[in-house]
């Protein structure tokens, strides 16, 4: 018997970005940051793509050895993607969010 393929893993975070940022960040140093550590080939250029509102996408990047299919940032919830598993999807969000909290000063705490 065939193992089933796995179509779409995703995750999501309920996070208020206002509580975690707290005005102390610019946003564009912390999107920058995102998409370079995570080598994101699609990613917010204008402002008007930086709009938590709307969702600021991210696509088609790297964490380690797992491709992110897409991670995307609104008011209130952190979704990311890959095609591995819900749990590595977990473990790619977790880490993320730690390592804001590390250079940036981000009030997130596992």
């Amino acid at each position: 018997m065939r193992k089933p393929k796995i179509v779409l893993a995703r995750v999501l975070a309920y996070i208020s970005i206002q509580e975690v940022v707290l005005g102390t960040v610019f946003a564009p140093d912390l999107l920058d940051s995102i998409r370079e550590k995570y080598r994101f080939q699609q990613f917010p250029v204008k402002v008007e793509d930086m709009k938590v509102k709307d969702g600021i996408n991210f696509l088609d990047g790297m964490a380690g050895k797992t491709a992110i299919e897409r991670f995307v940032i609104w008011d209130h919830t952190l979704v990311l993607e890959t095609r591995v598993s819900t749990d590595a999807s977990k473990e790619v969000l977790e880490s993320l969010l730690a390592w804001a909290a590390a250079k940036f000063g981000l009030t997130y705490q596992a």
